[in-house]
């Protein structure tokens, strides 16, 4: 979940068990949003962590479900969070295929796949105003 103020440039975020939201300012390094906290539905009345981030301008936020970063490579490891991280910065600063359509074609070339075999989410916000 998060709420993000135009005017502070301020997210408030909880990730509530998801995995973390990238965040790729246009200087510097991605940064991983995380919090922790059950999975939502999982703990009745468990209150969940809440951090918040200046967005800078020309940033993007990417928002995942870890069905892109569960993939089984072609020699049967996992692709991982880490290695899916840097496809992100790797597609969001203009090295091959860019946008959400160049990160799902960049983690299926990395691990030799044409299809995903669990469910997968991605979207991508561009903040340049």
């Amino acid at each position: 979940f998060g709420l993000w103020d135009p005017d502070s440039r301020l997210l408030r975020y909880a990730c509530a068990g998801a995995p973390p939201a990238a965040l790729i300012p246009p200087e510097g390094p991605l940064r991983r949003l995380r919090t922790d906290g059950p999975a939502v539905g999982v703990d009745e009345g468990v209150p969940y962590e809440c951090a918040e981030t200046e967005i800078p301008r020309n940033s993007i936020l990417y928002l995942f479900s870890d069905g892109i970063y569960e993939v089984r490579r072609s020699d049967e490891g996992i692709l991982g969070l880490d290695r899916f991280l840097d496809i992100l910065a790797e597609a969001s600063r203009g090295a091959g295929e860019t946008g959400v359509e160049g990160v799902v074609l960049a983690v299926k070339a990395a691990c030799g796949r044409t299809q995903f075999e669990d469910d997968v989410s991605l979207a991508g916000f561009y903040f340049d105003a």
